[in-house]
């Protein structure tokens, strides 16, 4: 999985994270359920994680991204974003040269910046209106969110390991919606599987 650039889907991060307040936004429906429930679930999570940077990090914002309706805020990624670094390197502030934390704010910056262009540009090419056109933006979105993530890894990857998976654009297309499907499934059968 590492040298097909798919390390990411196994390594705990914050996708994991986005994966639980997905589930329990589908589950509560409302925002103010959503966020009572899912930012004490998520450090929990966190918690669990012996808060490693990503899974910190996507806490931290995950939190601020559901109290802002609650607070009467409007969400912005980009300040969401600094604060989660800039409370992560109060507390430690050798964090810095974490090659985790490096990642995964280098995926995050390039989502925030580069992926939303993207997916825009592969919009304006849809016409038509069904399951055709609905796989597409499914397909596009991962395509869109890979590329954005991989525009400023890639560097930093390959200074540290020494070599760039080019086909791991494809292959996270291939694998990303079967891992996020056995994740978001795998949540409710743990739970019936403990009671």
């Amino acid at each position: 999985m590492k040298k097909a650039g798919l390390s990411h889907i196994i390594a705990v991060s914050g996708m994991h994270v986005s994966f639980i307040i997905s589930l329990i936004g589908l589950i509560g429906g409302r925002r103010r359920i959503t966020a009572f429930i899912g930012i004490p679930l998520v450090w929990f999570f966190a918690a669990m994680m012996a808060f490693t940077p990503s899974v910190t990090r996507a806490s931290l914002m995950i939190s601020l991204m559901l109290l802002a309706p609650i607070l009467r805020r409007e969400s912005d990624p980009p300040t969401n974003l600094s604060l989660a670094l800039l409370i992560l390197l109060i507390i430690n502030p050798k964090s810095i040269a974490n090659l985790s934390l490096q990642l995964s704010f280098a995926a995050m910056v390039g989502i925030i910046l580069i992926t939303p262009r993207i997916y825009s540009a592969f919009l304006s090419l849809i016409t038509k209106r069904n399951w055709i056109a609905r796989l597409i933006k499914a397909v596009a979105m991962i395509f869109s969110a890979s590329v954005g993530a991989l525009i400023f890894t890639t560097p930093i990857a390959a200074l540290n390991f020494g070599y760039i998976p080019l086909y791991s654009i494809f292959a996270n297309i291939l694998c990303l919606w079967a891992m996020s499907l056995a994740f978001t499934l795998a949540c409710p059968i743990c739970i019936i599987g403990w009671v």
